[in-house]
């Protein structure tokens, strides 16, 4: 037992450290942010607003979590997302509807900069062709720039694509073209166009862009009710929270989750062979959290302690085979007889 505890004091003295590499940049700490609920990246500027009914606000925060400028843009009803637009303007996504009953939802471009000021943007009608549907995250194609807009379902969420060209005279109908195992807060595309990130108050996932195909999913930190996410330079990926003083939390993706999925070699005999089947989504463990530090410790001393033990049970069974010492009682009954003293006679 003692070298079995020794055995795993060692491995766990070697084993590398399960840390996070989620950091908090700072704390959003200005009392007009108080139910943040979607997030863009634009390099030296974080823009995000609140999730509130009356005038719409966007708040652009420098290196330092300091607001350093405000574009009043319009009346909103809940505005629940964002989404770069390029030339230093956003996407905002009039877009919850917590009851289902809006007939028509809202996308804005809004110019963004390092001061405060009151525009006035340009404002598109979106309808859905099955009826009002609550979403609270707006993509937006890099390379096209179409907006896609992804209710907020409790299992299944619907993905639909908008106009590639918008209008601002009448709706736009959206376009269902996809559908997600998921309930998205927020989302955004990454910079290869690829792929897309997905997340909702615990889980973040990963899908092929655009035909959402799922790739697999990861742990985000613990947020008090996390509502926004973004995709920066060198794909970094920011996170932010409704509630006051909340921090602006940076992760990343699993590398794995990121790689091109391998390409099948083409049969040149037989050409009636079925394709193979597609890999199946992994899982992984990610970086940060109260819940992903526990399942990693846990899952560490769970693997080190099953080698250790099968590592001991090898050794014991290696060991030599010893003969039992006779007791005494043997001792006497193979004893051989004395011999007759030299000179004497044997007694008859």
């Amino acid at each position: 037992m003692k070298r079995l505890i020794a055995v795993l004091g060692a491995l766990l003295v070697l084993a590398p450290p399960a840390f996070a590499k989620d950091r908090d940049l700072f704390v959003v700490d200005d009392s007009r942010i108080t139910t943040a609920s979607g997030l863009v990246d634009l390099g030296k500027l974080m823009v995000t607003l609140n999730s509130s009914e009356g005038d719409g606000v966007l708040f652009a925060l420098d290196a330092s979590g300091t607001v350093v400028g405000t574009t009043t843009f319009g009346t909103v009803v809940d505005p629940e997302a964002l989404a770069p637009a390029g030339n230093g303007e956003v996407w905002v996504g009039d877009i919850g509807d917590n009851t289902n009953e809006r007939t028509s939802v809202s996308v804005f471009k809004v110019p963004v900069a390092a001061k405060d000021e009151t525009v006035e943007a340009a404002k598109y009608s979106l309808t859905y062709p099955d009826g009002p549907q609550n979403a609270e995250t707006l993509l937006v194609d890099p390379a096209t720039q179409r907006l896609y807009v992804v209710t907020k379902g409790k299992k299944n969420s619907r993905v639909y694509a908008a106009p590639t060209q918008l209008s601002t005279t009448g709706t736009n109908e959206l376009e269902q073209v996809a559908q997600v195992k998921f309930g998205p807060t927020d989302g955004a595309v990454l910079s290869d166009g690829t792929h897309v990130v997905l997340r909702d108050y615990s889980m973040g996932q990963v899908f092929t862009f655009p035909d959402f195909t799922p790739i697999g999913k990861f742990v985000l930190p613990g947020q008090v009710q996390g509502e926004g996410i973004s995709v920066g330079p060198r794909q970094r990926i920011r996170l932010i929270s409704e509630g006051i003083s909340q921090p602006m939390v940076q992760t990343e993706i699993p590398a794995a989750l990121l790689l091109e999925p391998t390409p099948t070699a083409t049969p040149s005999v037989s050409p009636t062979s079925e394709p193979s089947p597609s890999p199946t989504p992994t899982q992984t463990t990610p970086s940060r959290g109260p819940s992903a530090i526990v399942l990693g410790i846990a899952g560490v001393l769970g693997a080190l302690a099953l080698g250790a033990l099968v590592w001991a049970l090898a050794s014991l069974r290696r060991r030599p085979y010893r003969r039992p010492e006779p007791t005494r009682r043997a001792e006497r009954q193979h004893k051989p007889p004395a011999r007759p003293p030299a000179g004497g006679k044997r007694s008859k």
